[in-house]
């Protein structure tokens, strides 16, 4: 529906004359008249043509129906993958084009200044609250408030990530990481 919009009116609907007011060419904007189950747009778009055409569009999400509408209309698609491995490879598995990957990065003059500021950021950590983040990470339906810190998840805890209706893909990336030993303490610093 929104390319049809963009796509509408023609390229010289409207022009900037010589005095730098811009003349608009009614007869040049079309109507789309789209009929949908959740809305109804009649258009015109009422903004003149772009001079790409369209914007560049980004699509969000990494469940099934998500990847499958970013590769099909999106331009770029974001994804939170944990390691730029993880990133090429989500990318070229789904037929993408382009992806945005999340980056969280700590800046530093020499590695040994990174290394401790990054320890400073963690010891910063308030882990109660962490819980809760890293809780929501995992699809929100678990308690994670008596668990030891310094353990790993008990597998039992962890959810199937196709019984999850939302953030799929975090879903599944802390399910990763819990499967791999990392412990409740490690679980929240990287949620």
């Amino acid at each position: 529906m929104v390319n049809a919009l963009y796509d509408a009116n023609e390229r010289d609907a409207a022009q900037r004359r010589s005095s730098g007011a811009i003349g608009v060419d009614p007869r040049k904007f079309h109507r789309v008249d789209y009929k949908g189950r959740h809305f109804d747009v009649q258009g015109p778009l009422d903004v003149p043509p772009l001079p790409q055409g369209r914007p560049v569009q980004f699509q969000a999400g990494q469940s099934d129906p998500g990847i499958t509408v970013g590769a099909r209309y999106a331009e770029v698609v974001y994804t939170s993958q944990p390691k730029l491995e993880d990133a090429i490879a989500f990318g070229r598995a789904n037929g993408l084009s382009f992806i945005m990957n999340s980056f969280h990065s700590v800046i530093g003059e020499s590695d040994a200044d990174v290394a401790r500021r990054l320890k400073e950021k963690h010891e910063r950590i308030d882990y109660e609250q962490g819980r809760l983040k890293l809780a929501d990470m995992l699809g929100g339906e678990i308690d994670l408030s008596d668990l030891p810190l310094d353990k790993p998840l008990p597998e039992t805890l962890l959810p199937e990530v196709s019984s999850v209706n939302r953030r799929r893909g975090r879903v599944d990336v802390f399910r990763r990481y819990a499967q791999q030993g990392l412990t409740l303490r490690e679980l929240i610093i990287h949620a």
